[in-house]
């Protein structure tokens, strides 16, 4: 008779090879990012003005109302999402299933490490950059 380990068991061993996989990833990410993007990904983090509110509060910023207006300010949102660097080099070869889950992972400060926190930087502007296209129209 074949007997199984206990659940808790298998849920550790479980999250300790995600952790692994994900980690490899992060530094996969991080490695990917040259210098002065990963200057410009640092300053996304840093509270500009009395409201201490980051840059970070505008990349995940949504568009604004169906208008001329708006559509001129969504492209130009884009124009900026665009310069923080190219994300499809860095994310190349991860699944977009993970560029999204990582991109929704919270606001970088909880990260772990500097690997994990520029690829959620740099996940988030990966995973801004399809809304913002769709946003203004832009293939």
């Amino acid at each position: 008779m074949l007997e199984l380990p206990a659940f808790s068991t298998l849920d550790e061993i479980a999250s300790r090879i995600r952790r692994e996989v994900n980690t490899a990833m992060f530094e996969r990410i991080a490695a990917r990012i040259g210098l002065p993007d990963r200057v410009g990904l640092e300053a996304l983090l840093e509270a500009v003005g009395p409201s201490a509110k980051t840059p970070y509060n505008r990349l995940k910023q949504p568009a604004g109302k169906a208008s001329w207006s708006g559509f001129r300010e969504q492209v130009e949102h884009l124009r900026w999402v665009d310069s923080l660097g190219d994300s499809a080099a860095w994310l190349e070869g991860i699944a977009e299933s993970k560029i999204a889950d990582f991109a929704g992972g919270g606001d970088g400060g909880g990260c772990r490490g500097d690997a994990e926190r520029r690829a959620v930087e740099a996940d988030r502007a990966g995973g801004m950059r399809g809304p913002c296209r769709e946003d203004a129209g832009a293939r």
